[in-house]
């Protein structure tokens, strides 16, 4: 639903903004999955990445 939201009015860091914008700026982005390049496949999704980061965070909890 995010992606046809239309912003109307953001408090984000503090400062206030006033739409109508774009809602793209909020969307999760899951960056830190970035940080594991070697847990995943080219073209593994964002289902397939989160459950490999799982099992690798699981394993290695110690």
């Amino acid at each position: 639903m995010l992606g046809t939201s239309t912003l109307l009015l953001s408090s984000e860091g503090g400062e206030y903004s006033f739409g109508p914008s774009s809602a793209d700026r909020f969307f999760e982005r899951y960056s830190w999955l970035d940080g594991t390049p070697e847990l995943y496949a080219d073209g593994d999704d964002l289902k397939t990445r989160l459950v490999k980061y799982s099992e690798h965070a699981v394993s290695n909890h110690r």
